[in-house]
């Protein structure tokens, strides 16, 4: 059958692949007028026994659609069907995209260049409007005091995936195309680093980092000539070696003590006697938070300087500013009591008001949240109290997941029913988490496991690296660097269980297996060609 319209059906199909890789960074609704003009466009030019036959014939395009129905026969034991009815609303891209992606005639590898140029551009558009955001040019007041909330159009942890891949991207057009483009390469992917910093993404630099160590790792193996393994292997050895040695360096500042626990101060210089908690020795930078107290004097010197009370009073975070205040002068090295904090500063009293709980804090970027992260951890293994911290609420999340998949562990929980059997869960344990913080897995491949059992979860893993496999002639930098992203994404965020993760996820994934004619060696074909095949 072919009833198709006098359309130019290639230049709709390219057009709807542009309104997508637009709407990645911007909004939910571009995805899915992408995905509409796509399917229409698709159902517009015919054919269907010829793309239905060529559809079959791909035993990778079907295997990946499989995860869709693998959605659909969960629905079978799942008890509530408003959940489940919303999953299988955003998994949609998983039936669709691999359906015309490997249907529809492949694009050529120009179009497809052109393609990640208008996603770089519009990643960097939405990231430039954002930063508006943060100086408060735009939307004043949507900033406040979480540097997540600058991220208007979607989630910043998505958004720092995208930032990771358009990074990749510009480093392989910045060393394969003309001189007169590399400036622009250059400056767009030091605004996009520049950018992660400012927003404090740590899943970003994480995921940029590692996927670069990989990266070069897989080429050294691959590539021929010995001295370009040589220089691979230097390039990740440094980067490792660089890496570990920055964490190191929170971690010994952290944890040094700078005072000596077997010396503490009996009395403050006014003759209180101090507080001292042997039980919890948590530090900020060195110091002990909960040794040299003296909680009168801590009370009514703050009182006098702040109108927050010092017992019943909160910070602008939502924070008990008691707590944050003794943060702070422990991470100055003062003594909790009235001459500590008369050597604070009107600056240092309006920084505790606001909710900063480290004058490290101040110097903001991916120093404040590795500051952070080492002072959640502490926390966590002081008290065992995960609450508000969003690395150790994953450590909680994966326990209680892990829980879930023993408990289920043939044909797992159903579609619908993952996050009530977490909130069951999180009962059943006894769970330390608060329940604004109780939330699912935050771990792709344990959904999975959870959601459809050990036989759903292996055959996730299958819809993975079938295909990759399979389709190894396909594999060039662009898909090796999005799909080693995606993948390391996978540990610590559910990414599929988003329109924005799981648009992302499977349009990049089908287009560089099924929808384009030819892989982009570029100049690695001096090297060898073993990379890409």
């Amino acid at each position: 059958m072919n009833f198709s319209l006098k359309l130019n059906h290639s230049l709709h199909y390219f057009i709807g692949c542009a309104i997508i890789v637009v709407g990645l960074p911007f909004s939910n609704l571009l995805m899915s007028i992408g995905m509409i003009w796509l399917a229409t466009n698709w159902v517009l030019e015919g054919n269907f026994r010829e793309k239905l036959n060529t559809f079959a014939n791909n035993r990778s395009a079907v295997i990946c659609t499989s995860l869709f129905v693998l959605h659909m026969v969960g629905l079978i034991y799942t008890s509530d069907f408003a959940y489940a009815f919303n999953d299988i609303r955003i998994k949609i891209p998983l039936l669709v995209m691999p359906l015309i992606m490997c249907t529809m005639p492949p694009l050529s590898k120009e179009k497809v260049k052109q393609l990640l140029y208008i996603f770089v551009t519009a990643v960097c558009a939405s990231t430039i409007i954002c930063y508006l955001v943060y100086l408060g040019v735009l939307l004043p007041g949507r900033y406040t005091n979480d540097v997540r909330e600058v991220s208007i159009f979607i989630s910043h942890i998505r958004l720092g995936l995208m930032i990771s891949f358009s990074i990749m991207i510009l480093v392989y057009l910045f060393y394969r195309n003309h001189t007169k483009m590399k400036p622009i390469h250059a400056l767009f992917a030091f605004w996009f680093i520049g950018f992660l910093y400012i927003i404090e993404s740590f899943t970003g630099f994480t995921t940029l980092v590692m996927g670069v160590f990989i990266l070069l790792i897989v080429y050294a193996f691959r590539w021929k000539e010995w001295s370009m393994k040589l220089v691979a292997i230097v390039v990740a050895g440094a980067v490792a070696i660089t890496t570990f040695f920055f964490v190191k360096s929170f971690v010994t500042d952290h944890y040094k003590p700078r005072e000596d626990i077997h010396a503490l101060a009996t009395h403050s210089p006014d003759g209180e006697p101090y507080h001292h908690s042997y039980f919890n020795n948590q530090m900020e930078n060195g110091y002990y938070v909960y040794k040299h107290i003296a909680p009168a004097e801590l009370m009514h010197a703050w009182n006098e300087r702040s109108d927050v009370h010092f017992k019943t009073g909160l910070d602008e975070r939502g924070h008990p500013i008691s707590g944050t205040l003794i943060r702070y002068m422990t991470s100055k090295g003062l003594r909790k009591d009235g001459n500590g904090v008369s050597q604070l500063t009107d600056e240092d009293i309006r920084n505790i008001e606001s909710g900063i709980g480290n004058i490290d804090y101040l110097q903001g970027g991916i120093v404040k949240r590795m500051k952070q992260l080492m002072f959640e951890i502490d926390v966590y293994r002081n008290t065992n109290n995960p609450n508000g911290n969003s690395v150790t609420q994953r450590f909680e999340f994966w326990k209680t997941g892990w829980y879930l998949v023993q408990n289920n562990p043939i044909i797992g929980v159903g579609t619908g029913d993952t996050e009530v059997s977490f909130m069951n869960a999180y009962e059943e344990n006894k769970s330390e988490l608060d329940e604004a913080h109780r939330n699912r897995a935050h771990n792709q491949y344990l959904t999975f496991f959870i959601t459809f059992g050990v036989i759903g979860g292996i055959w996730f893993l299958v819809t993975l690296f079938y295909p990759i496999i399979s389709g190894r002639h396909m594999i060039d930098f662009y898909f090796l660097a999005f799909v080693i992203i995606a993948l390391l994404s996978f540990i610590w965020e559910d990414t599929l269980e988003t329109q924005a993760g799981v648009t992302f996820f499977t349009f990049f994934f089908t287009l560089f297996l099924f929808g384009r004619k030819e892989r982009d060696i570029g100049p690695m074909r001096y090297s060898s060609e073993t990379i890409d095949s």
